[in-house]
């Protein structure tokens, strides 16, 4: 088994690292906010402002979520929380069930 520090530099690792690397960040453009966040940048010069202002609106939102998804199962019996959280189209997208 290989260290990441102990591989040379300019072998096979490096190309598949910064090929995995662009493939995930060309998947991400998907994404909404990271061409929204690179237009900001361009065009305010400031990126500073604009990737805290991201990070303050993603951490806002994940806490609402959080905060209405523990609600929500506060209103439900274990039995009942066990059936929606295994509906399909809850977590496991296209896993085999069994």
């Amino acid at each position: 088994m290989a260290v990441m520090g102990s591989v040379p530099a300019g072998s096979d690792l490096d190309g598949a690292f910064l090929f995995s690397t662009g493939v995930v960040a060309l998947a991400e453009i998907g994404d909404k906010t990271q061409p929204l966040s690179f237009v900001l940048a361009a065009k305010f010069r400031r990126p500073l402002p604009i990737i805290l202002g991201i990070l303050i609106a993603t951490l806002a939102k994940h806490a609402v979520a959080g905060g209405l998804g523990a609600w929500l199962a506060s209103l439900m019996s274990p039995l009942v929380l066990r059936w929606v959280v295994g509906l399909p189209g809850h977590g496991r997208v296209g896993a085999d069930p069994g």
